[in-house]
C-alpha cells in the first residue's frame, strides 16, 4: 500500500472502533436521555442494509462481499471517510456537508448555524 493508503487504512481503523463505541452506546435498552448523539451520517448508516449501496451490492453479487444486512462500523467508516475525502476534492459537496453539520447543530440546540447567519462572507 501507498503512504496514503497506510494512512487511511488506520483513520479507517480508528473511525470504525469510534463508531461502533457510539453504536453499542446508543441501543435500545439504555433510557434515551443516556444516549449519545449519532450525528446525521452514523444514524443514517445504522440503518441501512448495506445490500443498498451500490459498490457492496456488486460485491455480494460477485460473491466478493457479505451478505448484506446491517452495514458494519468498518463499511460506515469506509464510507465516511470516502465521503471526507471527496469533499476535499469537490467544494459542492464539502458545502453541502457542512450545511447538513450546521443544522444538525442547530437541531440539537447549538449556535453554530446562528453565528454563521451572524456573520456571511
Amino acid at each position: 500500500l501507498s503512504p496514503v493508503a497506510r494512512r487511511r487504512e488506520r483513520v479507517t481503523q480508528q473511525l470504525a472502533s469510534a463508531v461502533q463505541m457510539l453504536w453499542d452506546l446508543n441501543n435500545e435498552q439504555r433510557p434515551q436521555e443516556s444516549r449519545p448523539a449519532l450525528g446525521v451520517w452514523t444514524a443514517a448508516l445504522r440503518k441501512l442494509d448495506s445490500r443498498d449501496i451500490l459498490r457492496w451490492k456488486q460485491w455480494n453479487e460477485a460473491g466478493d462481499g457479505g451478505a448484506g444486512g446491517q452495514v458494519s462500523a468498518w463499511e460506515a467508516a469506509e464510507l465516511i471517510v470516502g465521503l471526507m475525502f471527496a469533499a476535499h476534492k469537490n467544494p459542492a459537496l464539502g458545502a453541502a456537508q457542512t450545511l447538513v453539520t450546521l443544522m444538525e447543530d442547530e437541531q440539537a440546540g447549538g449556535t453554530w448555524m446562528a453565528k454563521v447567519a451572524q456573520n456571511p462572507a
